[in-house]
């Protein structure tokens, strides 16, 4: 899936490369960034054909051994997302960020969910 690989292309210098989509590796080193697509919604025409261009929320995860430090990352994520311009994605919005401590593993966790609006299909 070409998003996913536009998302680690942008991604992979946070965390020491340590960049997952949909989850990291059982037992692995922190600070960690995850992310997942949502849903997606399309555009339609005039005369109801359906557009390539649409939106898809992906929620990212910044997760860390400090709240501070998850939070640093989520930062992070949020200042590589903006802006960020390809040939098959044409914004990023940052929609909402939220703080998730883990209690069965102990990690600290920022969640942020995005709108990427683009090509779906590619």
């Amino acid at each position: 899936m070409i998003l996913n690989q536009v998302l680690y292309t942008a991604l992979q210098a946070l965390a020491g490369g340590r960049v997952y989509p949909d989850e990291a590796p059982q037992g692995g080193a922190l600070p960690y960034v995850t992310y997942r697509a949502m849903g997606e919604n399309w555009t339609h025409g005039h005369d109801r054909s359906i557009s390539l261009i649409g939106n898809r929320m992906v929620q990212f995860d910044a997760y860390a051994e400090t709240q501070d430090a998850a939070w640093t990352l989520a930062d992070q994520i949020c200042t590589t997302l903006n802006g960020l311009t390809t040939s098959t994605l044409n914004r990023a919005f940052i929609r909402e960020r939220l703080s998730l401590p883990e209690q069965d593993t102990r990690l600290f966790r920022v969640s942020i969910d995005v709108e990427l609006w683009g090509d779906l299909i590619a």
